[in-house]
């Protein structure tokens, strides 16, 4: 039963939306983000370039770049559903604020450890592993929390320019971050570029502090164990829903054997671009940072051009089917240009789509749920994206480094798998949703409009239900 009152309706007003799109709360979430993905970006490459040249001498440097990545991807897999709930049931500014507080002290007290110590490498490695799994598990709580917030800080029209402002900030931090990444190490080091990384996610918790974000949060529990079995509730709850929409089923399962496919890919390109292009580190920050701006042309355009229905769906299979066949074409360029060619295009194809995909999640989940079900989606969808990354670095070794053949069997792979469900008409009609289709995605609901004195009268009557409801020890 979600919390209501007649003594204070001002709550209930403050769920009414801000019809501009940049509204003061998602401009402080939005511009708080940006900075701290710039840190989070140039912290990512000169981490993994770092990892990759401390370990070259032992001869495993992939395994173990693998597992690097590996084991600081599994708690945003164990965690992402239990984080969806949390989100639901408990305050998701505060989730999102002591995010990136704690985020920004634990990079921070890093980079003073590497600067300050005289440890040898293992150590410092090892120290570096711990942040990784311990900036995951933040992630799993702020991740669905941000997912469920933002839906609820736009209005309905402009979710998806929301959406691909979302994108466009991360993608520009992925541009001028990663782009920067490498000879910002060269000219500071490494321990100032972390602590510069932890001091960004304070700006962002300083920007997000300001944040109203409308939620009805439900009544607080008595003890543990009721907490406890009120999430194992809301996590069911959250799968049944997924479960219950076969369209979304597909959509999910498709999701959770392209991130496996995907990940070698992703994991071995710093050994792509120094191994097989033959070129220097610089070029690993270029191509990320082309990527980026490709995606941020498709996100762009995907707020722009306004595709509805099945003429949405042929567009969307049709780039899920060209992304593939760019992995199989990085393996015949003959020059780190061509390649950044192929990075643009796929870029802008993933771009396009993952704005359309997030906006049809978002329209078609009701705000009360909307935290456990990302959470759900998240931890089932990247359930076996760490196990891709350890698989990829393993591969890398074991077949003498023939990164190749690891990349045209990822994108065949991609490539038949995205055909197959392009068969599905259920997969099809999911992503054909439109909001003004009766029903649009395999699975219906009835939504009506309230002026403020009905939305008044429908909260006392919410309220007294919960009244009557009442054992008589709480009255």
């Amino acid at each position: 039963m979600e919390k209501a009152s007649i003594e204070k309706p001002k709550k209930i007003k403050s769920l009414a939306k801000d019809t501009r799109l940049f509204n003061r709360n998602f401009l402080l979430l939005w511009q708080g983000q940006l900075v701290s993905r710039l840190g989070t970006q140039v912290y990512s490459i000169v981490i993994a370039l770092w990892l990759k040249h401390t370990l070259e001498a032992s001869g495993s440097a992939g395994s173990l770049v693998g597992s690097f990545f590996m084991l600081s991807a599994i708690p945003m897999v164990l965690f992402s559903a239990f984080g969806g709930a949390v989100a639901d049931r408990f305050s998701r500014k505060k989730i999102i604020l002591y995010g990136d507080i704690f985020s920004g002290i634990i990079v921070t007290s890093l980079g003073l450890f590497l600067f300050y110590s005289q440890a040898g490498g293992s150590l410092a490695i090892g120290a570096v592993f711990v942040v990784g799994i311990s900036l995951s598990t933040i992630g799993a709580f702020f991740g669905p929390a941000i997912s469920a917030s933002v839906p609820d800080m736009v209005p309905e029209d402009k979710l998806p320019a929301a959406n691909s402002m979302g994108q466009l900030s991360q993608k520009i931090s992925v541009f001028f971050g990663q782009g920067l990444g490498v000879p910002l190490m060269h000219l500071l080091g490494l321990p100032l570029l972390v602590i510069i990384n932890g001091i960004t996610y304070l700006v962002s918790a300083f920007s997000e502090s300001f944040i109203t974000i409308p939620q009805i949060i439900p009544d607080k529990m008595k003890g543990y164990a009721e907490y406890y079995e009120a999430f194992k509730s809301d996590l069911k709850e959250g799968l049944r829903y997924i479960w219950k929409n076969a369209g979304l089923k597909k959509l999910l399962f498709s999701s959770v054997i392209l991130n496996f496919l995907t990940m070698p890919i992703i994991i071995l390109l710093m050994f792509y671009v120094e191994d097989f292009l033959g070129v220097s580190s610089n070029w690993y920050g270029f191509l990320l940072a082309i990527y980026g701006i490709g995606a941020l042309t498709g996100f762009t355009g995907a707020g722009i051009i306004k595709l509805k229905g099945h003429r949405r769906t042929r567009f969307l299979i049709t780039f899920m089917l060209l992304e593939p066949m760019g992995y199989i074409l990085m393996t015949y360029v003959a020059s780190p240009f061509q390649a950044a060619g192929l990075f643009f295009i796929g870029g802008m194809f993933n771009g396009f789509v993952m704005v359309n995909i997030t906006t049809i999640l978002q329209l078609t989940t009701p705000t009360n749920i909307r935290g456990r079900v990302f959470g759900a989606l998240t931890t089932i969808a990247a359930s076996t994206a760490p196990f891709g990354m350890g698989l990829g670095g393993f591969l890398y070794d074991i077949l003498d480094q023939n990164i190749a053949l690891i990349y045209i069997s990822s994108g065949i792979l991609m490539f038949l798998l995205v055909t197959s469900f392009a068969f599905s008409k259920d997969f099809r009609n999911f992503i054909a949703f439109d909001i003004e289709e009766v029903e649009p995605s395999g699975f219906t609901y009835n939504m009506r409009y309230l002026k403020e004195d009905e939305i008044v009268m429908t909260q006392k009557e919410v309220y007294l239900e919960y009244q009557i409801q009442k054992p008589r020890s709480e009255l």
